[in-house]
């Protein structure tokens, strides 16, 4: 019972021959001409009766590719928007608890941003942060004037940035000053 099971054929059976060798040693079969022509036939039939629905579904891959980024955009802008107004309503209950306890404002600034020019035009100690802060503040708060002559303090201060005796040159236009040797009095002084 140890030996393998034998099977008897009888010689008018056909016999089928197993190459137990791998199929990478084997040689590939070689197509001939009219075998590639009739592959290429068969191929170019079935994109003829299939390439209407390959061409609907990736529009409809691209259509929801489209979809997914808009509504991802949609959603990222949402969430900013919320947290735009998060941070007003939080610069207004700061704003408001400021003006409650005294410290009044001026504009949308504290009371204590004057006390810096009062410095600056002593001659007093102030660090560039300060002076560029509080110039960049009265800057966006459209107060000209004061960032003006915040932003010529920096410009005699710092005279190898150019920035500064640009933004100088940008609010003397922006005033209607007279360029650099403007007559005392007028509304740049």
């Amino acid at each position: 019972m140890s030996a393998p099971p034998t099977l008897v054929l009888k010689d008018d059976d056909e016999r089928t021959t197993v190459d137990r060798s791998w199929p990478g040693a084997r040689p590939s079969p070689m197509l001939d001409d009219s075998a590639r022509h009739e592959q290429a036939r068969r191929w170019w039939s079935r994109l003829r009766t299939w390439w209407k629905p390959l061409l609907a579904g990736a529009c409809t891959v691209a259509l929801c590719l489209i979809l997914l980024g808009i509504g991802n955009q949609q959603r990222r802008v949402n969430r900013l928007l919320r947290r735009i107004e998060a941070m007003q309503n939080d610069h207004h209950e700061a704003a408001s608890s400021r003006t409650a306890t005294g410290q009044g404002l001026i504009g949308d600034r504290p009371a204590e941003l004057p006390g810096l020019r009062a410095r600056v035009a002593d001659g007093g100690a102030v660090e560039r942060e300060e002076l560029e802060l509080e110039a960049a503040t009265l800057l966006i708060g459209n107060d000209y004037r004061g960032a003006l002559e915040l932003y010529r303090t920096l410009a005699i201060r710092f005279p190898e940035e150019p920035v500064f005796s640009d933004l100088v040159s940008i609010l003397h236009r922006r005033l209607g000053c007279e360029p650099q040797g403007h007559a005392p009095g007028s509304r740049c002084d």
